[in-house]
């Protein structure tokens, strides 16, 4: 605000005042930040001592501001009274719009200053919001701008709770975890319910009195239909009700025990073990892991099924020993050892199972099928049979009609190496081989169970080049590629004998590295082309033959 002032002889003294207070004593007075209350009559007096009287100009200064809102921020009724609330609100210039708004509810609006509410109902609670716009042109302004304000009341209504609702409304829970009932109202009640919770049958036992209703580690006695009824100081709710579904893992009731030992030739042998689950678990038996089906089998599987409490199936399974495939003979043989494992899974869980270990006592059966090792002079030969035999079989090595062992002859040393499944290895090392070592050596091997051994010829030559490929044939073939597969021959005494395929299509001849790969995939062939394939085996002492061909 500048004050202009034209005397002579000049002023001596020039003040702002308001309301009789001294402001500033130059010309020009400035407010840094208005505010509403710096509204007014504002005075400039100026005096230069002639005619013994200042001089005196006033300037009313409007200050506009948007709305600001006083509203209470709770209220409390009674269902069925009128509720009346005023928003008070102070701005410069007048609001020209007061609306009410309530929370959530779309559809609500109301203009004026007064909120009314006659006859309320609990549905009324809620949160109210006040909205207040003003218009402010400040002078010199060519357009005006709008400011708006807003305050909440939340508006409670006491009322007796409604219908309970309990949820999940189909809950259905599992034994040994916990589990939750969650009950509300609706309406909800006011002041804030309380609940009685209870159990079809056991009305006297009140349960709890939160709105969650948890359950530490479900049991199947818990299955059942629950009950829920909310009240507070005004009344009771009407009550709620869902049925509780309890599921049972499966698990083991009576496992196998860890080991069998049974005999060759024993008759009626079976296992059992005994689960339980909800709802029914299925029941699968395995062999070394692979599922044993009944229907093609040599075994037979036989389930007793038994209901217990709150619909638990309890089933008693057991695996024959004897099926149509044992030919009418329902004996153990050696094949019958190994591990068997009965499994229970009704998918609420992790499937569980009970193992135990069969060992049939036998005396040894060969188990490899090759008959001829090749090392050279000077080398150390090896050279091995492979047996299964419960128990553990001795195993001695023949030559020329004379037993080896590490006392004949310090070139000779022999052991023996426990496999599993009851393979077993005996080897017979021979250090420094020397021409008079080639020939034909036999394995023989017999364990405690009786008086039968089993005896193997091993021939021991000389390294050489492969032998030729046999049964050449053709897996599979698609538009660009063929797979082959043939039987392998000795392989010379080089683990490391590789396979080359020559085809042509009666125009060119080319040559296919399989390295070791049997079957072998041959690529980059042309559609609707005939080709003849060949195979062939190398090792660094030389090539075998081609097989035969295969058109």
């Amino acid at each position: 605000m500048s004050c202009q002032v034209d005397a002579n002889p000049p002023v001596r003294s020039i003040r702002w005042m308001k309301n009789g207070m001294v402001l500033a004593n130059t010309n020009n007075h400035t407010i840094l930040r208005v505010k509403p209350e710096d509204s007014g009559m504002y005075d400039c007096i100026a005096d230069n001592g002639i005619g013994g009287q200042a001089s005196n100009k006033s300037l009313e200064l409007v200050v506009l501001h948007g709305p600001q809102i006083n509203l209470i921020s709770f209220k409390e009724a009674t269902t069925g009274e009128n509720v009346n609330i005023k928003c008070n609100v102070i701005s410069n210039p007048k609001p020209h719009s007061i609306v009410w708004y309530k929370e959530n509810d779309p559809f609500y609006k109301k203009n004026g200053a007064i909120l009314s509410l006659n006859s309320i109902t609990p549905n009324d609670a809620g949160n109210y919001i006040c909205s207040a716009t003003t218009n402010i042109k400040p002078s010199g302004a060519m357009t005006g701008i709008e400011k708006i304000s807003n305050a909440t009341v939340r508006i409670q209504i006491k009322h007796k709770p409604g219908k309970a609702e309990i949820y999940p409304t189909n809950p259905v829970a599992v034994a040994g975890k916990s589990f939750t009932l969650s009950c509300g109202a609706s309406p909800p009640g006011y002041p804030t319910p309380e609940y009685r919770w209870w159990k079809e049958g056991q009305e006297q036992q009140e349960l709890g009195s939160r709105p969650n209703y948890t359950f530490i580690a479900v049991h199947v006695s818990h299955e059942g239909r629950y009950f829920c009824q909310p009240f507070n100081s005004i009344g009771k709710g009407m009550i709620g009700s869902v049925y509780l579904s309890v599921n049972e893992p499966a698990q083991m009731t009576i496992s196998m025990k860890p080991q069998f030992i049974v005999k060759e030739g024993a008759t009626n042998f079976k296992l059992t073990c005994i689960g339980r689950g909800k709802p029914r678990p299925n029941v699968i038996w395995t062999h070394n892991d692979i599922e044993i089906n009944p229907d093609n089998s040599e075994f037979r599987i036989e389930n007793k099924e038994q209901n217990e409490d709150a619909d638990v199936k309890t089933i008693q399974t057991t695996l024959h020993f004897e099926a149509m495939a044992r030919k009418g003979a329902n004996t153990l043989t050696a094949n019958d050892r190994g591990v068997y494992a009965c499994h229970f899974n009704n998918g609420i869980s992790e499937p569980v199972k009970s193992e135990t270990v069969v060992r049939v006592e036998h005396t040894p059966v060969l188990r490899h099928t090759y008959n001829r090792v090749a090392f050279d002079v000077g080398e150390m030969a090896i050279l091995q049979c492979k047996m299964s035999a419960y128990p553990a079989p001795k195993f001695e090595w023949f030559f020329s009609g004379k037993m080896l062992d590490n006392y004949f002859n310090e070139r000779y040393q022999t052991n023996s190496t426990e496999l599993a499944d009851d393979i077993h290895v005996g080897s017979l090392s021979i250090r420094n081989t020397k021409e008079s070592d080639y020939g034909d050596y036999t394995c023989r091997a017999y364990n405690s169970v009786g008086d039968d051994d089993e005896r193997t010829i091993i021939k021991l030559v000389k390294k050489s080049a492969p032998e030729t490929p046999v049964q050449l044939e053709v897996l599979e073939v698609v538009a660009d590629s063929v797979t082959l597969r043939w039987l392998e021959g000795f392989n010379g005494g080089f683990a490391n004998t590789e396979f080359v395929v020559n085809y042509n299509d009666g125009e060119r001849n080319r040559n296919e590295s399989c390295r070791s790969l049997n079957p072998c995939k041959i690529t980059s062939l042309e559609s609707r082309h005939e080709y003849q394939f060949r195979v062939l085996a190398v090792n660094p002492r030389g090539y075998s033959q081609y097989s035969d061909p295969l058109k």
